[in-house]
């Protein structure tokens, strides 16, 4: 099985990835929700990631300590590397786990992004 990227939408906007420009593409904070499934099946799976440039992070005003999880981490905004850099993780992610079903595939690509049913308890 291969896990393949269906739809990214960037945050509140509910804009597509091509389609979306930040104010500063050298400065911004966006979270995006991304699609992922199992190649040639229609079913998927969403997950937020926030991009963010260094820039942005500098410009924070932290007054205390902050965790971090679920981010990437680009130096300008370009839609195209954040799809190439998704779709390198999950061609990464499915080549090391060969064999694996769709849900181990699902499982590992959440640790990069925070999968839609993360901690639920049916």
């Amino acid at each position: 099985m291969k896990l393949e990227l269906k739809e990214i939408v960037v945050g509140t906007y509910l804009e597509q990835l091509d389609s979306f420009f930040p104010e500063d593409k050298f400065s911004f904070g966006e979270l995006i929700t991304v699609s992922v499934g199992i190649l040639n099946d229609d079913g998927a799976d969403n997950f937020n990631l926030f991009v963010c440039s260094p820039e942005w992070l500098k410009n924070r005003n932290f007054n205390d300590d902050v965790w971090g999880l679920y981010k990437l981490i680009i130096p300008k905004y370009d839609s195209e590397k954040i799809k190439k850099l998704i779709n390198q993780k999950l061609d990464e992610l499915s080549d090391n786990n060969l064999g694996s079903s769709g849900e181990k595939l699902i499982l590992e690509f959440s640790r990069y992004a925070q999968w839609e049913f993360e901690n639920y308890v049916p």
